[in-house]
Protein backbone atom coordinates (compact mmCIF):
# COMPACT_ATOMS: atom_id res chain seq x y z
CA UNK A 1 0.00 0.00 0.00
CA UNK A 2 2.84 2.40 0.82
CA UNK A 3 3.92 4.81 -1.89
CA UNK A 4 7.00 7.00 -2.00
CA UNK A 5 5.09 10.29 -2.02
CA UNK A 6 2.95 9.82 1.08
CA UNK A 7 3.70 6.60 2.95
CA UNK A 8 0.56 4.62 3.78
CA UNK A 9 -1.98 7.45 3.53
CA UNK A 10 -4.59 5.53 1.53
CA UNK A 11 -6.57 8.65 0.64
CA UNK A 12 -3.56 9.98 -1.30
CA UNK A 13 -2.67 6.81 -3.27
CA UNK A 14 -1.53 7.84 -6.75
CA UNK A 15 -1.26 4.46 -8.47
CA UNK A 16 -4.19 4.17 -10.88
CA UNK A 17 -6.15 1.10 -11.93
CA UNK A 18 -8.54 1.28 -14.86
CA UNK A 19 -11.04 -1.34 -15.91
CA UNK A 20 -10.64 -2.36 -19.56
CA UNK A 21 -14.08 -3.57 -20.68
CA UNK A 22 -12.63 -4.98 -23.93
CA UNK A 23 -10.39 -7.48 -22.13
CA UNK A 24 -12.39 -7.57 -18.87
CA UNK A 25 -9.15 -6.94 -16.99
CA UNK A 26 -7.80 -4.29 -14.69
CA UNK A 27 -4.86 -2.17 -15.87
CA UNK A 28 -2.48 -0.99 -13.12
CA UNK A 29 -0.28 2.04 -13.78
CA UNK A 30 2.29 4.07 -11.83
CA UNK A 31 1.70 7.55 -13.30
CA UNK A 32 4.55 9.40 -11.56
CA UNK A 33 7.65 8.85 -9.41
CA UNK A 34 5.87 9.55 -6.11
CA UNK A 35 3.32 6.80 -6.95
CA UNK A 36 5.88 3.96 -6.89
CA UNK A 37 5.05 1.34 -4.28
CA UNK A 38 7.75 1.60 -1.61
CA UNK A 39 9.03 -0.56 1.31
CA UNK A 40 7.12 -3.54 -0.04
CA UNK A 41 8.21 -6.65 1.89
CA UNK A 42 9.80 -9.51 -0.12
CA UNK A 43 9.34 -7.51 -3.35
CA UNK A 44 12.99 -6.85 -4.17
CA UNK A 45 13.95 -10.49 -4.75
CA UNK A 46 11.34 -13.08 -3.90
CA UNK A 47 7.65 -12.19 -4.32
CA UNK A 48 5.83 -13.45 -7.41
CA UNK A 49 2.61 -11.52 -6.77
CA UNK A 50 1.60 -8.30 -5.05
CA UNK A 51 -1.63 -6.97 -3.63
CA UNK A 52 -1.87 -3.48 -5.10
CA UNK A 53 -4.08 -0.85 -3.49
CA UNK A 54 -5.23 1.84 -5.88
CA UNK A 55 -8.29 3.82 -6.93
CA UNK A 56 -10.38 1.99 -9.51
CA UNK A 57 -11.54 3.99 -12.52
CA UNK A 58 -14.44 2.66 -14.56
CA UNK A 59 -15.56 4.80 -17.49
CA UNK A 60 -13.58 7.75 -16.05
CA UNK A 61 -15.42 7.49 -12.74
CA UNK A 62 -13.39 6.96 -9.54
CA UNK A 63 -14.84 4.02 -7.62
CA UNK A 64 -12.54 4.42 -4.60
CA UNK A 65 -9.50 2.43 -3.48
CA UNK A 66 -9.63 -1.32 -4.13
CA UNK A 67 -7.16 -4.20 -3.81
CA UNK A 68 -5.87 -5.94 -6.95
CA UNK A 69 -3.68 -9.01 -7.38
CA UNK A 70 -0.80 -8.39 -9.77
CA UNK A 71 1.78 -10.94 -10.90
CA UNK A 72 5.21 -9.32 -10.68
CA UNK A 73 7.47 -12.34 -11.43
CA UNK A 74 7.04 -15.56 -13.36
CA UNK A 75 7.65 -19.04 -11.93
CA UNK A 76 11.37 -18.75 -12.77
CA UNK A 77 11.74 -15.48 -10.86
CA UNK A 78 11.95 -13.16 -13.87
CA UNK A 79 10.09 -9.85 -13.78
CA UNK A 80 6.82 -9.76 -15.67
CA UNK A 81 6.41 -7.45 -18.63
CA UNK A 82 5.95 -3.77 -17.68
CA UNK A 83 6.92 -4.35 -14.03
CA UNK A 84 10.07 -2.70 -12.67
CA UNK A 85 11.48 -3.45 -9.22
CA UNK A 86 14.41 -2.08 -7.25
CA UNK A 87 15.73 -2.95 -3.79
CA UNK A 88 15.18 -0.26 -1.15
CA UNK A 89 18.75 -0.83 0.04
CA UNK A 90 20.33 -1.48 3.40
CA UNK A 91 18.27 -0.63 6.47
CA UNK A 92 19.10 -0.06 10.13
CA UNK A 93 17.49 -3.40 10.97
CA UNK A 94 15.66 -6.37 9.44
CA UNK A 95 17.96 -6.63 6.45
CA UNK A 96 16.75 -10.20 5.94
CA UNK A 97 13.53 -8.73 4.52
CA UNK A 98 14.09 -7.66 0.93
CA UNK A 99 12.01 -4.49 0.82
CA UNK A 100 11.48 -3.22 -2.70
CA UNK A 101 10.13 -0.45 -4.86
CA UNK A 102 7.64 -1.39 -7.60
CA UNK A 103 6.55 0.48 -10.73
CA UNK A 104 3.70 -0.70 -12.97
CA UNK A 105 3.54 0.31 -16.64
CA UNK A 106 -0.03 -0.57 -17.63
CA UNK A 107 0.10 -4.08 -16.15
CA UNK A 108 -2.99 -6.18 -16.88
CA UNK A 109 -4.47 -8.08 -13.95
CA UNK A 110 -7.28 -10.59 -13.98
CA UNK A 111 -7.10 -11.02 -10.23
CA UNK A 112 -9.27 -8.75 -8.16
CA UNK A 113 -10.30 -8.65 -4.54
CA UNK A 114 -12.04 -6.32 -2.18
Amino acid sequence: MSELGHGSNVREVETVTTYDSNTQEFVINTPCESAQKFWIGEAANHATHAIVFSPLNINRSNQGVHAFIAQIRDADGYLCQNVWIADCGRKIGLNGVDNGQIWFGNVYSRGYGM
